[in-house]
């Protein structure tokens, strides 16, 4: 039997095996190493570094020691850090192209540590879209003392000359409407006829013969005249209606410029709106900030957990075609995930404190798999924070996608903003956050309740009249509540921000305007007023025509009435 076998091929295949199996030997650890940093840095955005990685075949096992993930917003701190990763991984479904994996150990978990070097790589993340990045942007510091009005019209967007202009038109439009009207009815010169032929009947009579002519030629133009009364009586009703909602425009439009003059006081003096203002323009660079920081995970993660975006992982729905040839595939009857994580149990400490949680139903495609991804957080007495509770789950199923989340912070000290040049932000302070809300596919609502301690604020180097006046409203501020609620969509989100800081300015703000805000009121009417003057006077005009074509038909009814009681009285 030895002699059928070629002992040159048998040699080669014992080389070439191997050879593989010492390049797996030598080089696994570091493959895993180097994807596990790759991919990762890929992912988050930011440099991800493993210390080391240590893989086994029987069963396949892999453990990972020093995992660190770059905060990308904060380049010299981590996210996070690992100390050790441990995983059993199905090995005939990784033949098969699965990843299942049941459990995944991560063990030594400490949040917000920090680096000796940098890890930033590429664009930072400030420079790409965030969620609440055009709310930012827009935010203005409100004058604390009242402008010219001129100052103010040349900032503001008027309303009332397109409630004056929409005004105009559609009176212009009616008009033209009811003098058409006028001119299809009986005219002055008919009716003036019927009351000559009244005339002349009245003047006839006499015998038997003359009164029957009389009593036929009065019913013939009885009937005429009430013929023309009908049409009449129409055009009146529909006249009347024509005038009174040109009456309701023309009373819009003479009260549209007092609607923007209150606004315009209420933004530059009244106290409350000011102060709001103040409140949007401090603490709203800090919400964005927040939220943007959280948008940005969630946009770098979902591609790989499957998007929320309306079922953009599932499988297209397709006809199947009918197989033909010798060799057939068949299509899985029961499609699985080709990436599933069971379960990642989190545990770590962090100072005085400890850290631990789970993750369960990591699944790609997510709609290939019956449970949502669901998270559990919870720690302690941790670095900067004195509790942290966070939960939630993404869930994607038949077009049906939603994020939902809920954390809460306690403790959490403030880092500092550093504000800008001319600016002012938080330099330091303690809050006690509640988060919660949802995404979904094209919806979102989010809210963030906090109360905060211990507040400062900075200014900025080149802080101008106005920053520096709100800075000394501020100096004795150093608590405050806030709320911040966002809806609308992920591309134009919408953001409502209250806060008790708004009562603590309106009464320092409430002096600042002093009696000045009669003669501003008074300036603003003047100047709106010389702005609309004219297309107010088209308005009047067009009022005062509809209503003249009002009065022709109801003149012209009144004679046509008067014909009719009379023919009436003469038909006895």
């Amino acid at each position: 039997m030895l002699r059928w076998l070629r002992w040159q091929g048998l040699v080669g295949f014992v080389v070439v095996m191997a050879l593989l199996a010492g390049s797996w030997v030598l080089f696994a650890d570091r493959l895993v190493k180097w994807a596990v940093e790759g991919t990762g840095t890929a992912m988050v955005g930011a440099r991800v570094e493993l210390d080391s990685a240590d893989v086994a075949l029987a069963p396949l096992r892999i453990e990972m020691q020093g995992l660190r993930v770059t905060n990308p917003n904060a380049p010299m701190r981590n996210a996070f850090e690992a100390g050790r990763i441990a995983f059993d991984a199905d090995t005939l479904g990784l033949l098969l192209d699965r990843v299942d994996i049941g459990e995944v150990a991560v063990e030594g978990l400490r949040l917000n540590t920090p680096r000796e070097r940098s890890g930033a790589v590429g664009r930072p993340p400030s420079e790409g879209p965030g969620l609440l990045d055009r709310t930012a942007r827009s935010l203005e510091i409100p004058a604390l003392e009242l402008p010219t009005a001129e100052q103010a019209l040349a900032a503001a967007q008027l309303r009332s000359p397109g409630v004056i202009e929409a005004a105009r038109e559609d009176m212009r439009r009616q008009r033209d409407t009811l003098e058409q009207r006028v001119d299809e009815l009986p005219t002055e010169a008919s009716i003036a006829d019927y009351e000559s032929r009244l005339e002349r009947i009245r003047e006839g009579g006499g015998d038997l013969t003359g009164r029957l002519s009389q009593a036929r030629d009065a019913k013939a133009l009885l009937d005429d005249v009430r013929g023309d009364l009908k049409a009449v009586r129409k055009a009146r009703d529909a006249a009347r209606e024509t005038v009174s909602a040109a009456e309701d425009n023309a009373r819009k439009a003479r009260e549209a410029p007092e609607a923007d003059i209150r606004r315009l006081v209420d933004k530059y003096s009244d106290p409350a709106t000011v102060a709001q203002e103040l409140v949007r323009y401090v603490l709203g660079p800090r919400v964005a900030g927040w939220v943007n920081g959280g948008w940005y995970w969630y946009q770098r993660l979902a591609p790989y957990l499957g998007r929320l975006q309306g079922g953009e992982d599932e499988p297209p729905a397709v006809k199947v075609p009918r197989s033909e040839g010798r060799r057939v595939i068949f299509t899985e009857a029961d499609p699985r995930p080709e990436t599933l994580v069971r379960r990642v149990a989190l545990s770590g400490a962090g100072g005085e404190g400890t850290l631990g949680g789970e993750i369960t139903d990591i699944a790609a495609p997510a709609s290939l798999w019956p449970r949502p991804l669901r998270f559990d957080l919870r720690g302690n007495d941790l670095p900067g924070l004195a509790g942290l509770a966070a939960q939630g789950q993404l869930r994607q199923a038949a077009g049906q996608s939603r994020a939902d989340v809920s954390l809460q912070l306690s403790g959490a000290a403030l880092s500092a903003d550093a504000p800008d040049a001319g600016g002012i932000a938080i330099e330091d302070g303690i809050a006690d956050l509640e988060i919660d809300g949802q995404v979904g596919a094209g919806t979102l609502d989010l809210r963030l309740d906090g109360r905060f301690r211990q507040v400062g604020f900075a200014l900025g180097a080149e802080a101008g009249e106005r920053v520096r006046q709100m800075g000394e409203l501020l100096e004795g501020v150093s608590s405050f509540d806030l709320s911040v609620r966002i809806t609308g969509t992920p591309e134009s989100p919408e953001l409502a921000l209250r806060s008790s800081l708004a009562d603590t300015l309106k009464r320092m703000v409430g002096q600042v305007a002093g009696q000045k805000v009669q003669a501003f009121r008074a300036a603003l009417r003047d100047r709106i007023g010389e702005r609309v003057a004219e297309p107010l006077a088209a308005v009047d005009e067009n009022l005062e025509a509809l209503r003249g074509a009002e009065q022709t038909i109801a003149d012209r009814q009144s004679r046509l009435k008067a014909l009719e009681d009379r023919l009436g009285r003469i038909l006895g």
